[in-house]
């Protein structure tokens, strides 16, 4: 993409619209005006300032367009959740954005929390489990096994540890989640 600028400006105007659609595919039913107000406003309030920290493409690429993805991902756990049906195209959509959405470690975390949640729901609610959960937070457990022992992250957290926090290995596992959750 950053050898073709107009294929990046069409992609990422069509980021944004897939944002603001699947919000809205994720707001309860039936659809009211102020709806479409709030999505408008929850796209606004994304911050400038973050565009200018590695550049509006990177930022895009790596932010804007997985968290878009990864709220897209979401909307079979809304559709089976109404009982709607899936067009034989919709799956491999919800599949793609899915992937290219875990690999994010937070969104990793996001959508296989919400995965993993909803199939809880639906196994003590429902006594039923939808494939197709089954196989999103199979993705996002991939995702999360892959994360956890990759190389690459074990060099980088160590890397990262020894620039800026040495003490970082004495701590306790409490005191790491509550600085995670700070």
């Amino acid at each position: 993409f950053s050898q073709n600028s107009f294929l990046f400006r069409v992609v990422d105007a069509l980021m944004y619209g897939l944002l603001a659609w699947s919000l809205y595919k994720l707001l309860p039913v039936p659809k009211a005006r102020w709806s479409n107000w709030l999505v408008v406003l929850l796209i606004a309030f994304i911050p400038v300032e973050i565009y200018f920290s590695a550049g509006w493409l990177t930022t895009n690429v790596h932010y804007l367009w997985v968290t878009t993805l990864g709220v897209f991902s979401l909307i079979p756990l809304r559709k089976i959740a109404d009982g709607s049906r899936f067009a034989w195209y919709e799956y491999p959509a919800y599949l793609i954005a899915l992937v290219y959405a875990v690999n994010n470690e937070q969104l990793m975390v996001a959508v296989g929390l919400s995965y993993g949640l909803f199939f809880l729901y639906r196994l003590f609610t429902r006594r039923k489990i939808e494939v197709f959960v089954l196989l999103g937070g199979g993705i996002s457990l991939a995702s999360l096994a892959v994360a956890l022992w990759s190389p690459g992250n074990a060099a980088r957290k160590a890397a990262e540890i020894l620039n800026w926090f040495l003490a970082f290995d004495q701590l306790s596992i409490l005191k790491k989640v509550e600085m995670a959750f700070a």
